[in-house]
């Protein structure tokens, strides 16, 4: 069903969908509280779907592996690494402070 036999894959009825920004869109789809029917409210949900899997999860994603071998800390690319995620995550701290939730009403 998921062509690389990786996770995330979900069927929903006769739907079968993978990767999970697709996999969101379509929830998303299916609930004003995940995906606003504004016009505005809807680009913004759709613009931190982005940001999150182009943004947050490319930045953490090496950080992470780092992490889960044991190698956190070690050679000439982590210090790289462990700086460039927790400044993308220090850019993101403003913005969740001054809300409830991300984009909508859930999230």
């Amino acid at each position: 069903h998921q062509p690389f036999g990786q996770v995330p894959w979900l069927t929903d009825g006769g739907c079968s969908i993978f990767e999970s920004g697709a996999i969101l869109l379509h929830l998303g789809e299916r609930s004003e509280r995940l995906m606003p029917a504004d016009p505005r409210g809807r680009s913004e949900a759709i613009e931190w779907l982005f940001a999150a899997l182009n943004s947050v999860e490319m930045a953490s994603l090496p950080w992470a592996l780092f992490h889960f071998t044991g190698n956190a800390g070690e050679g000439p690319g982590w210090k790289f690494l462990d700086d460039f995620t927790n400044a993308r995550l220090r850019h993101m701290e403003p913005v969740l402070a001054g809300r409830e939730w991300l984009a909508g009403t859930f999230s």
